[in-house]
């Protein structure tokens, strides 16, 4: 169970900074005569868990006859971290992760299901998810809440909560002197008068800024043990406005660090919006808009080139084409004429060329062309006539391809193809 402690003990850095002609000495020297804040009862046993580790501040928990006090994860503003009570900023623990209490002048301890355990001078006291049983706490004890999280590499992520516990019984503190270590963190009673004074004289100096109130941020955690030595009525205000004050200058640290971070950001932010940064990337945009320009100038022209490409190829395909049926056609005739050589060559062999005309009305039965086939007959003696003329002229023999290409012979050829063709259709018909 916490003490209530009234509004008016407490100040913060705003109040500070406004009511700054004032000094702390004077503000703590009258808050001092203000009467005591109202306690449910007396607490039986006080509680100090020393961090092993320093990961976070000392820990005083004041403990009433059967009143457990929680173990746990922040959850919220409300259960925010402080030395007087039992929640720790550490991702290891669970929200409830265990209880601590005062029961016949001794001091228990028990996880209520925790996920990552308690641990006694490194015994477990119950396994994942379970309740413990009751265990007592003795001066020296190690207790740790939670494991060490580890990253992958082997390095520690989140560190567990390791302390070491201290006990003070409220019989004890009256009658027997402290122990080396209870003076530490308590101090004596004759030294009350002294503390009192060392803490004014620490109070008393301004902190105009936040940098100043960070930079003493240090000294008042080493001056901590000096102030959870008060118990009396001033002990507790001074140790309430002590943990305030802590509370503040680390949030002023936090948000300094934070101030500096936007104000390096607003400043790399006002160098790239700067007229001569401007005024390069402006340039920069137009070079790349020209090379661009450029760049589709010169594929429009390449799609061009293929297209000329494209339609040249394609002419040349249909003249090849044409080229192709003339050959065709030329090697078509050429056979035509060598069978018609042929033909004449046999004609004139068997005589049927010089003989009478019966044999010649002998092919055409058709009596009305008579005049012309006989006409026709005509002309074909004479060509053959000239070819028997050109090869008494020759003294050599010569093929038919180079007698193709006499003049003489092509124009015999010429007339003959006709010829051979009026035979054909008047033979065939």
């Amino acid at each position: 169970m916490a003490t209530s402690v009234s509004s008016s003990s407490s100040i913060t850095l705003g109040e500070e900074s406004k009511y700054g002609s004032r000094s702390k000495a004077a503000t703590i020297s009258k808050r001092s005569n203000r009467p005591a804040p109202t306690m449910t009862g007396t607490p039986k046993a006080t509680l100090l868990l020393l961090s092993l580790h320093g990961s976070f501040q000392t820990k005083a928990l004041e403990l009433f006859e059967g009143i457990h006090v929680k173990i746990g994860r922040q959850t919220s503003a409300k259960s925010a971290p402080s030395a007087s009570n039992g929640f720790f900023d550490s991702k290891v623990l669970s929200r409830t992760h265990a209880e601590v209490w005062c029961e016949r002048s001794k001091v228990y301890i028990r996880d209520v299901k925790s996920s990552n355990g308690t641990f006694i001078n490194g015994i477990r006291l119950s396994p994942e998810g379970e309740e413990s049983a009751s265990v007592e706490l003795h001066n020296g004890d190690q207790v740790e809440f939670g494991i060490d999280i580890m990253n992958e590499d082997g390095s520690v992520l989140y560190h567990k909560v390791a302390s070491k516990v201290t006990i003070n019984m409220a019989s004890a503190t009256s009658s027997n002197p402290p122990s080396d270590s209870s003076a530490r963190e308590q101090g004596g009673a004759n030294n009350h008068a002294g503390n009192v004074e060392y803490l004014q004289k620490r109070l008393a100096k301004p902190s105009s800024t936040l940098s100043d109130a960070a930079s003493e941020h240090s000294q008042y955690d080493s001056d901590s043990s000096v102030i959870r030595s008060l118990h009396n009525k001033d002990g507790i205000n001074l140790d309430q406005l002590v943990q305030k004050l802590q509370t503040e200058l680390q949030k002023a640290s936090e948000t300094g660090g934070e101030l500096k971070i936007l104000k390096s950001t607003v400043g790399n932010v006002e160098r790239c919006m700067s007229k001569e940064n401007l005024s390069q990337m402006t340039a920069r945009i137009a070079d790349l808009n020209k090379q661009l320009q450029q760049s589709k100038t010169q594929a429009t022209a390449y799609l061009e080139k293929n297209r000329h490409q494209d339609q040249a190829i394609l002419s040349a395909q249909r003249e090849h084409s044409k080229l192709l049926t003339t050959i065709r056609k030329l090697q078509s005739e050429n056979t035509r004429l060598q069978q018609d050589i042929r033909t004449m060559h046999d004609l004139k062999e068997n005589g049927s060329v010089h003989g009478d005309r019966p044999q010649v009305q002998s092919l055409t039965p058709d009596e009305k062309n008579h005049s012309h086939q006989d006409e026709e007959n005509r002309k074909l003696r004479q060509c053959i006539q000239s070819l028997e003329e050109a090869k008494k002229v020759s003294t050599k023999s010569i093929s038919l391809l180079e007698a193709i290409q006499i003049p003489s012979v092509q124009l015999i050829i010429a007339i003959l193809i006709p010829i051979a063709s009026i035979l054909q259709y008047f033979v065939f018909r």
